[in-house]
């Protein structure tokens, strides 16, 4: 799987738009497209920004490590989608 591809799985399996995950990883949504579609690079300060949100690794994003969320506590324990107050929360963490 490639990065871009990662980035989309993940960011759709916590029930998030590109505009919500861009506005938490605090960049343009039109840059959110363009990784998932491989066509500009994910950085490694939104790969550990999205994984503190998600509860993985953020190595898992650049190597051919499978996405494994049994241990992930942020999607086990969540009962509803994030809303942009709960991303503007754990931002701030």
């Amino acid at each position: 799987m490639l990065i871009g591809e990662k980035v989309q799985h993940l960011r759709k399996k916590i029930g998030l738009s590109q505009e919500q995950l861009a506005d938490y990883l605090n960049v343009d949504q039109s840059l959110i497209s363009l990784i998932e579609n491989e066509n500009r690079n994910f950085s490694i300060d939104m790969a550990e920004k999205m994984s503190k949100l998600i509860g993985i690794n953020p190595t898992q994003f650049f190597t051919d490590e499978i996405l494994d969320f049994k241990d992930s506590i942020a999607l086990d324990f969540r009962s509803s989608p994030f809303i942009n107050d709960d991303l503007l929360m754990i931002a701030e963490v």
